[in-house]
C-alpha cells in the first residue's frame, strides 16, 4: 500500500477519544491512518465502524498493537513497514512512546503538528 499520504498512527482507536481522533483526521482525506487496537476484532470493528463516514474509505488500515508489549510494537513497526511506505513519509503518532522509539530505529520521521 504505497501512498503518497502521511501515515497516521491511533492507537487505542477503537474506543474513547482514539476512536474521535481517528474519526477526525478520517474526515480530512490528507492521511492514511493506521487503526491500532490490542486485538484484531476491535481493530478491524473501528474500520469499519470509521468507513461509514471517511472521506477516503481506504485510507483506513487496521493493525494490531498493544503499546506495553515490546513484541507487539515490534510486530506493528514491521507490519507498517511490509506497506512499503517511503522513509521520508511522515508519520504522526497520537500515543505509544514505545512504538516512536521503534519507528525511528526504522527510519521513520515525525511531526507532531497535524
Amino acid at each position: 500500500m504505497t501512498s503518497s499520504k502521511s501515515l497516521v498512527l491511533v492507537t487505542g482507536a477503537n474506543q474513547g477519544i482514539g476512536f474521535a481522533v481517528a474519526q477526525a483526521f478520517a474526515m480530512l482525506d490528507k492521511y492514511h491512518i493506521s487503526i491500532n487496537a490490542r486485538s484484531p476484532s476491535n481493530a478491524q470493528a473501528a474500520v469499519k465502524q470509521l468507513q461509514e463516514e471517511a472521506s477516503n474509505k481506504t485510507a483506513l488500515t487496521a493493525i494490531t498493537l498493544n503499546v506495553t508489549n515490546n513484541a507487539s510494537i515490534e510486530a506493528a513497526t514491521k507490519d507498517i513497514s511490509d506497506k512499503d511506505r517511503p522513509s521520508s513519509q511522515g508519520v504522526n503518532v497520537t500515543s505509544g512512546l514505545g512504538l516512536i522509539s521503534m519507528a525511528r530505529k526504522k527510519g521513520y520521521a515525525f511531526n507532531a503538528n497535524t
